[in-house]
């Protein structure tokens, strides 16, 4: 899942303790994202950082954790990330985890068996979750130029996966300099790619958590 304040995407049942993630981040529709925000900063419990939204996509989940949040007191909000923050998982406000917990199964999928589940947009991502590959099976693939076909999501993810490094041929690239390019996938990925770091210029900023109105010392 894309980042906000859930469970991980293991399968099966979610944690009990969900991830405090950096933000609201992964595409949820902007109105409910940004009616999210705007609750957590008058709250009190997010201070900077525009790490928030990402209106390029939509996920059931994100949106899913933001109506809980939307639907949540300021006092229990501030409670849950300082429990979060502090590891005390038996102070977690129970109606706000119990939201998060559900919302851990929107936009899931079974696997062959029944009894785990996997995120949708990991179908067909090269990576097995469920152990009898059903997330994975009668997935298109890439054939390299020796023949070696590679699951289609190592296309252009901006490593070379083919011998040849026919995979990332074509691929669209991102400007540093002139003359100089990197992968598109490269942009805003926290890592400088370029020399002069035009790859990470003007990314969205990291979360400034509160609790108790005091930044979090990760």
């Amino acid at each position: 899942m894309s980042g906000c304040l859930s469970g991980d995407d293991s399968g099966g049942e979610a944690p009990e303790t969900p991830v405090l993630g950096p933000g609201i981040a992964g595409g949820a529709e902007s109105d409910v994202c940004e009616r999210a925000t705007t609750h957590l900063r008058t709250c009190g419990v997010i201070k900077s950082g525009n790490a928030l939204c990402d209106v390029n996509a939509s996920d059931p989940e994100d949106e899913c954790n933001q109506e809980c949040i939307l639907a949540t007191s300021c006092e229990d909000l501030n409670a849950y990330i300082c429990s979060v923050a502090n590891g005390t998982s038996d102070e977690e406000p129970p109606q706000l985890l119990g939201c998060f917990i559900a919302c851990d199964l929107v936009g899931r999928v079974a696997c062959g068996s029944g009894e785990t589940f996997y995120d949708a947009e990991d179908r067909c991502d090269g990576f097995e979750d469920c152990e009898d590959g059903t997330d994975e099976s009668g997935c298109p693939t890439f054939a390299c130029g020796d023949g070696t076909q590679l699951p289609e999501s190592y296309r252009c993810d901006g490593s070379s996966d083919c011998p040849d490094g026919e995979d990332e041929a074509g691929c669209p690239t991102f400007e540093c300099d002139a003359g100089v390019r990197v992968p598109a996938t490269a942009r805003c990925d926290s890592r400088r790619d370029c020399a002069n770091g035009r790859d990470e210029a003007g990314c969205p900023e990291e979360l400034e958590l509160l609790c108790d109105g005091q930044p979090i010392i990760p």
